[in-house]
């Protein structure tokens, strides 16, 4: 799951008082409701959705009232409703201008965008607290809860409330995000797929030579494929001894940071790293003029077929063969995705009821079938048993595969997810993009033991984790880079790390290690 670096944060107190709301007690049953099942209403009741909308989506559509998925909820349910959409890239500042006027929706998506985070609207009475209802009105979300005691104690503060429905895909995936590289440019310098450090070295030398860039690093300089190999994670992480630690500062990291710097001296990564934009980075991926970088695997698959060349990914690089890797970070928890991949009810909503029902229809076996594969009959038909994509989804005339996803479906929205490489059109267009989405991925000497889930810290340990985080990262990101370039020695290592810890990063841990402990001590009471 690719997500995981994410931390709830609940009790931010924001003194505001609002009439008329609600976090619990009885909702009100609007006219023209059903008592039972589906369709919910009649079509008399209309509910208000605020959701930011996919970059790519918005090339296509202007609502998601397009959305052919949505329209048929809409059937099935008996609900309308009206979508509001921010402007891409204006997310923040139109949710705070909403939110500041008190003109709610019913439903919001993306509550995390409130200041402090969807727990602190939950306890501000922006949003209701779904817990007292779920059993009766959202018996099928609230059955993934029951039966998952991980995903109860993501969705859930430590009072018990749960403030939204989050999108939920059970751990199984193979990891999207691979180590790129051009076949043909492989077959030119006579060499096969790196699997070592090592490996790639001699990789990189023989790009140079027929006049190649060879990588492309993150703009950051922090790699997590390349940290991984040194037994460390950027960022937060459990340690050999249960103990959360941060990865910048370990010994394990200098390591890291001297082979960047070597491989910056030799001419293998990019001068022009730390100012390119990923879209800049695929043409010249594209166009030959870097040999290496890191993005979604199957996509760029799809994309080079299109332009006439075959696209290779490499395995996790290791020290060694046979080392034993702990980063993998892919599907690890089932929760997936905040932002549009939530969404809470509004303590104003007079259709509180209608809003709970309709978006428990996305974890129903027929809401998942319409969320991951689209309508029966437009976007796909049972062929010897199976469901199977038709040229809508796969030669679609207008748009590729990735953009029909979103244009069809429910790619990202609160829902169950089945697996991608079941689900995905991307990954169905052709069996080879699926086996190379596959490849590597039953590596048995891969695992996540490093990786934290999410969990929520408490007012003053957020404030202690910001106050004291913000400092930290702007100063370590800073001398990351300085350190790679050879601006800094790495001889001063020592002292990077001495000035971390003078900022109080040891208080952060250890506020971190309580918090985890709470998190993992939770069991859900009913």
């Amino acid at each position: 799951m690719k997500k995981i670096g994410f931390i709830f944060i609940f009790l931010l107190a924001v003194s505001i008082c609002f009439a008329g709301g609600q976090r619990g007690g009885s909702v009100d049953r609007p006219a023209g409701m059903t008592d039972s099942g589906y369709p919910i209403a009649d079509g008399s009741i209309t509910l208000r959705y605020w959701k930011p909308m996919n970059a790519g989506l918005a090339r296509f559509i202007t609502s998601l009232a397009e959305n052919t998925a949505y329209q048929e909820q809409v059937r099935r349910t008996g609900i309308n409703i009206e979508w509001t959409h921010p402007a891409i890239g204006m997310e923040q500042e139109q949710f705070n201008l909403m939110i500041a006027a008190r003109d709610w929706p019913d439903i919001i998506a993306a509550g995390n965008l409130y200041r402090g985070g969807e727990f602190a609207a939950l306890n501000d009475g922006v949003l209701i607290d779904l817990r007292p209802h779920l059993p009766t009105l959202a018996p099928s979300y609230w059955q993934l809860i029951v039966d998952d005691e991980e995903f109860y104690r993501q969705v859930s503060n430590y009072e018990g409330g749960i403030v939204g429905f989050y999108a939920y895909k059970p751990p199984g995936d193979p990891p999207a995000w691979r180590i790129l590289i051009r076949q043909d440019v492989l077959d030119e310098v006579g060499m096969g797929i790196p699997r070592t450090i090592d490996d790639h070295e001699r990789l990189f030398q023989r790009m140079l030579a027929m006049g190649l860039t060879p990588w492309m690093p993150e703009a950051n300089g922090l790699s997590r494929q390349f940290i991984g190999a040194f037994g460390i994670v950027p960022g937060f992480f459990i340690d050999e001894n249960g103990r959360i630690a941060w990865g910048q500062v370990r010994p394990e990291f200098r390591q890291y940071l001297e082979l960047m710097n070597r491989w910056y001296d030799l001419g293998y990564i990019s001068r022009d790293f730390t100012s390119v934009h990923i879209t800049q980075t695929r043409q010249l991926f594209d166009t030959r003029a870097i040999g290496m970088f890191i993005d979604p695997v199957a996509m760029n698959f799809n994309r080079g077929r299109s332009l006439g060349f075959d696209v290779a990914s490499a395995p996790y690089p290791r020290q060694r063969l046979g080392q034993q890797l702990h980063h993998e970070n892919a599907d690890i928890w089932p929760l997936q995705w905040r932002g549009a991949g939530m969404a809470s009810v509004s303590s104003t909503s007079r259709y509180q009821e209608a809003a709970i029902r309709w978006l428990d229809y996305a974890y129903t076996t027929a809401g998942i079938e319409l969320y991951n594969w689209g309508v029966e009959g437009l976007n796909w038909n049972w062929i010897g048993g199976q469901r199977v994509y038709n040229d809508l989804m796969l030669n679609n005339p207008t748009m590729g595969t990735e953009e029909a996803s979103y244009f069809y479906k429910m790619h990202i929205a609160p829902r169950f997810s089945d697996l991608d490489v079941e689900v995905h059109a991307n990954l169905l267009v052709n069996a080879e993009a699926l086996a190379i989405r596959k490849l590597w991925g039953d590596d048995p000497q891969v695992d996540s033991r490093l990786v934290l889930p999410p969990f929520q810290l408490t007012e003053d340990e957020h404030n202690l984790n910001a106050r004291i985080m913000s400092q930290v990262n702007t100063y370590s990101d800073e001398m990351v880079l300085r350190f790679i370039v050879g601006a800094e020695p790495l001889s001063n290592f020592n002292n990077y790390v001495a000035t971390i810890n003078d900022m109080g990063l040891q208080e952060v841990l250890n506020a971190q290690q309580r918090a985890y402990e709470r998190h993992m001590s939770r069991r859900l009471e009913r």
